[in-house]
């Protein structure tokens, strides 16, 4: 590939976001580094809706095993996902213990507060803990942010495969 690419409306010069895009695309997992003056660490990054099982068995087993869904705001906030911070703030209104412990403003480095939220499990599951069912919930994230943002679509590509038949 030479040049730029434009999907819809991004055009990238760098040729290295243009085959993480096309990785992308194709449900593929690719790895993107976080600088130095943060975290200096490589994080591993797939399409939700492409996630199988056997990928958080290697995520788990062999990547760092901390495994995450990132959610746009707006679609953490129609999906009333709050922070975990806010919470345990609100909490420790009525815990003295939780306010010993509640992140507090410049807690943080490299950001203005944790970016996590609570966990989740898909109403299918059983515990949430197995492969296959942390891959159901990580997808079906995936499913309910494209209804949301359907533009998500036309950047990423769809993944038609049928991933809820797989087994671990």
């Amino acid at each position: 590939m030479s040049g730029s690419t434009v999907y819809d409306c991004f055009t990238y010069r760098n040729e290295n976001i243009n085959l993480a895009l096309e990785a992308l695309r194709a449900g593929n997992m690719i790895q993107i580094y976080d600088s130095d003056s943060r975290e200096g660490e490589t994080d591993l990054v797939i399409p939700a809706k492409a996630v199988t099982c056997k990928d958080v068995k290697w995520m788990r087993k062999d990547a760092g095993g901390l495994i995450c869904v990132a959610v746009d705001p707006v679609a953490s906030k129609q999906l009333r996902l709050p922070f975990m911070a806010e919470l345990v703030r609100e909490a420790s209104k009525n815990s003295e213990v939780l306010g010993e412990v509640a992140e507090k403003d410049g807690d943080l480095k490299y950001d203005s507060h944790s970016s996590f939220s609570l966990w989740v499990n898909h109403r299918d599951t059983r515990t949430g803990i197995p492969d296959n069912e942390r891959a159901l919930t990580i997808r079906k994230i995936g499913e309910i942010t494209e209804k949301i943002f359907p533009e998500i679509i036309s950047i990423l590509g769809k993944n038609s495969e049928p991933l809820d038949t797989l087994h671990c």
